[in-house]
């Protein structure tokens, strides 16, 4: 954080319009938040009004010019599947639920459905709201895995019978130590809750309705089958280490045979809970044939004290498939002391 990697985008861009390796509305910025999707179209949009002041504008573009499209990962994978909606079996105006939309449609899911048949749910027969979110969890791992349903129940169905298989005693019963019954109980349990993931998923798609995990996963599917060309000839990646799998074959499929630039933190990877990858930033080169990297070594917004005490904390963090980066401080600040407060196990 604070090394500079926003700055850096927006300065990417002005570097390709100035030295007319493209225009404005041939980039395409990506990033995580709408909040960080909204500061960056500003940085961006603000060096390249500079830059149009400066003798080093293209005369060819003109005063007025269309701003590079500036994005979030989502609402990106949303735009495409818009597009494709049609050819992969969607309404065009198939409507984005929200959250809350979707747990109310999970609840409605299982007021249709007898849970006394699943009698290995046990303790989550009386807790719906956590049954709900683990259906939900379940049905955002498949869209994210492209996996059906039917595929994540079978393949739990077959760790079952094959831990059930084991050596057995004497008396005919299985020789199984707790641990592995508890494994089969939590196969079984998964195995159920993928069921009604499922479900969720077949119910949402007979009311032409799409949740937060399903846009890109469904962007990926049309293109798939229906390729498109987009007009983006340079692509921007922000915080690439927290994109998904699915995200990046999504990118990589669009833009395999375009300048890509991504900026990430292989130590930092705030949404692991829901895929994210570090694979993906050891990857990128071949994603994308990128041809070079760079490391950001110097933090700008911290103190000496404070960067010492990052590099020190992070230093178990190293990918060793990724050469480690050990920050410095950009600028001076006043002497400060650092200090850490912390439990022992």
């Amino acid at each position: 954080a604070g090394s500079g990697k926003t700055e850096l985008m927006s300065i990417r861009a002005m570097y390709l319009v100035a030295n007319q390796l493209a225009r404005p509305e041939h980039i395409l910025g990506l990033t995580f938040t709408r909040k960080a999707a909204s500061e960056l179209g500003i940085r961006v949009s603000n060096g390249l009004f500079a830059l149009r002041e400066s003798k080093y504008w293209p005369a060819e573009i003109g005063d007025e010019f269309q701003p590079p499209k500036i994005a979030t990962y989502n609402s990106f994978g949303n735009d495409i599947f818009r597009t494709l909606a049609l050819q992969i079996g969607y309404e065009s105006d198939a409507t984005l639920i929200t959250e809350a939309a979707s747990v109310a449609l999970v609840k409605e899911l299982l007021r249709d459905i007898d849970l006394s048949i699943f009698e290995a749910l046990g303790q989550y027969e009386k807790t719906e709201s956590h049954l709900t979110s683990l259906i939900l969890q379940a049905a955002a791992s498949l869209s994210d895995n492209l996996v059906d349903a039917d595929l994540a129940v079978s393949s739990f169905e077959q760790f079952s019978q094959l831990a059930s298989s084991l050596p057995q005693k004497p008396d005919g019963k299985t020789d199984l130590l707790g641990y592995t019954r508890g494994h089969i109980a939590q196969a079984e349990q998964n195995k159920l809750v993928f069921q009604l993931a499922g479900e969720y998923q077949l119910l949402k798609a007979k009311r032409n309705l799409v949740d937060f995990s399903d846009q890109v996963a469904l962007a990926y599917q049309g293109v798939s089958t229906h390729p498109i060309q987009l007009d983006f000839s340079h692509v921007m990646l922000d915080e690439y280490q927290d994109t998904s799998s699915i995200q990046t074959m999504l990118l990589a499929k669009l833009f395999a045979q375009a300048e890509v630039m991504a900026v990430g933190d292989p130590n930092q990877s705030i949404y692991g809970w829901r895929g994210a990858s570090s694979a993906n930033l050891e990857n990128f080169s071949t994603d994308f044939s990128a041809r070079a990297s760079y490391s950001l070594s110097k933090s700008w917004r911290s103190s000496a004290a404070i960067v010492a005490a990052a590099n020190h904390l992070s230093a178990g963090l190293v990918n060793e498939k990724i050469a480690p980066v050990t920050l410095s401080a950009g600028r001076d600040f006043d002497d400060r002391v650092v200090a850490a407060i912390y439990q022992d196990e």
